[in-house]
């Protein structure tokens, strides 16, 4: 499955064209940005892979416009679900780059005890296993597990 690799190529012009197309109309609202994340979660459950990291990427693009370009809980999520994707396509490396910008993300909004950390912990461990890479896998297992976490996860290990 090789499908992300040719679009990866050309993900910032697309993402760059939405950011374009969301500004060229007026004021970004949040209806827009939910709108494009509901279509890549659609895109997502019917394994669309190609169409959901695009929809992801667009969400991600509206959000950091509307923030003005600072990071929140919505465009880690994205990053989280094109992380997911990129594994699935046997992309672990860039997976972990997503992973590790989410769990940035995360932990300057919530803390690092926050129940979305668990989340992008536990799919660094997948990633890290996948990899081979078993020592820092069992590393991020194990920091999980040892952690007082605390709300809620994104509910997407």
């Amino acid at each position: 499955m090789m499908i992300l690799r040719p679009v990866q190529k050309y993900m910032a012009m697309l993402v760059c064209a939405a950011a374009w197309l969301l500004c060229a109309r007026g004021a970004v609202a949040q209806d827009d940005c939910l709108a494009l994340f509901d279509k890549a979660l659609d895109a997502y459950g019917r394994v669309a892979l190609q169409e959901s990291f695009n929809a992801f990427e667009q969400a991600r693009a509206c959000w950091l416009e509307l923030s003005g370009g600072a990071d929140t809980e919505d465009t880690a999520l994205c990053l989280n679900y094109t992380g997911l994707i990129l594994a699935q396509d046997g992309q672990y490396a860039a997976a972990m780059e997503r992973y590790t910008a989410a769990g940035k993300i995360i932990d300057a909004v919530y803390g690092s005890n926050s129940g979305q950390a668990a989340t992008i912990i536990n799919n660094m461990g997948e990633a890290q296993r996948n990899m081979g890479d078993y020592t820092q896998a069992l590393h991020s297992y194990e920091e999980n597990r040892d952690r007082n976490w605390t709300g809620s996860t994104f509910g997407i290990d």
